[in-house]
């Protein structure tokens, strides 16, 4: 595991609504409309890709600065 940067190991048994709520709050904590770049990575479900832009948008990140 790389040391310089602090890993988030949560889950939900509530779906994945309940999980975005919970990624939107670290990433709130975090301030990442500041960020340079953020990449999304998943398992590829149409369910969670849905699911980024709203985020994306939620958050304030202008959508070119990010990745899915």
């Amino acid at each position: 595991m790389d040391q310089e940067f602090l890993a988030v190991l949560d889950g939900t048994l509530d779906g994945p609504n309940a999980v975005f709520a919970l990624m939107e709050s670290y990433l709130r904590e975090l301030k990442v409309e500041g960020a340079d770049q953020i990449l999304f990575i998943a398992d590829g479900g149409a369910v969670d890709l849905k699911r980024v832009e709203p985020l994306v948008r939620g958050l304030g990140i202008k959508p070119e600065r990010s990745i899915a």
